[in-house]
């Protein structure tokens, strides 16, 4: 078990974070809900309205499908932010992360202009990617994690459950994996997801957030090795 996590890294791998909330709607399922959650964040913060491709399926397809329930209709898109909403869920994305001070502050502005809107929290996630190019990211995992599961090392994909008090968090990889981005070539290596989140109304959405966000922390560097954390040049400056 690591006993000093890092505040951040010099040589970070992150390619992804993404916060997301499932909520019941003060009003009845529409797509209306979902352009006012859209239009609200323009006006308080400006950025530029996107729709999503799922508008394009009908209401009543999406409504009661329940593969659809939780599908973002429209973005707004401002700098390195995008915020995707839907009648009963609230995604915030960065590719280039600013640190996890100014991505909660991004959070908090989304969540208080649509409090209104928002009846009932069902599910808070916070999701991060990080793609290692080049690298078996196997080789680099710890053995034995804080749970005592043995990682299968002749699997090139695993992915195990952490629980936290009422925080879970999902941790997968996979080896031989491609990332392409728009206007750039592609590239291979290896990556780690881990989406932490919580079911339920948070009692303190504050509390909340941050153990989201310690939990992520715990679970990303308990499950690599420290020659390969001091690789990526580790700063544990509190500052």
């Amino acid at each position: 078990m690591i006993t000093n996590i890092p505040n951040r890294l010099n040589k970070s791998a992150l390619i992804s974070v993404s916060f997301e909330i499932r909520f019941e709607a003060a009003e009845v399922y529409s797509d209306l809900i979902a352009l006012n959650l859209a239009n609200t964040l323009i006006q308080q913060g400006g950025g530029t309205l996107l729709n999503l491709p799922v508008m394009q399926l009908p209401p009543t397809m999406r409504s009661n499908d329940v593969n659809f329930r939780y599908a973002p209709l429209f973005g707004v898109k401002k700098d390195n932010l995008i915020v995707q909403v839907g009648p009963r869920v609230l995604v915030i994305t960065v590719e280039e992360y600013p640190g996890w001070k100014a991505f909660y502050s991004a959070i908090k502005a989304a969540l208080d202009n649509t409090g209104k809107i928002r009846q009932k929290t069902e599910r808070l996630g916070l999701r991060t990617i990080n793609f290692f190019e080049n690298d078996d990211i196997e080789n680099n995992l710890t053995t034995v994690i804080q749970n005592g599961v043995s990682l299968e090392k002749s699997s090139c994909n695993f992915s195990i459950i952490y629980k936290d008090g009422d925080c879970q968090a999902r941790f997968s990889f996979a080896n031989k994996s491609i990332m392409a981005k728009k206007g750039e070539s592609e590239k291979r290596g290896s990556y780690i997801d881990i989406d932490s989140f919580m079911e339920g109304s948070p009692k303190d959405m504050d509390a909340a957030l941050e153990s989201l966000h310690n939990l992520s922390k715990k679970v990303f560097f308990e499950s690599l090795k420290q020659d390969f954390i001091d690789s990526l040049e580790p700063n544990y400056d509190v500052t």
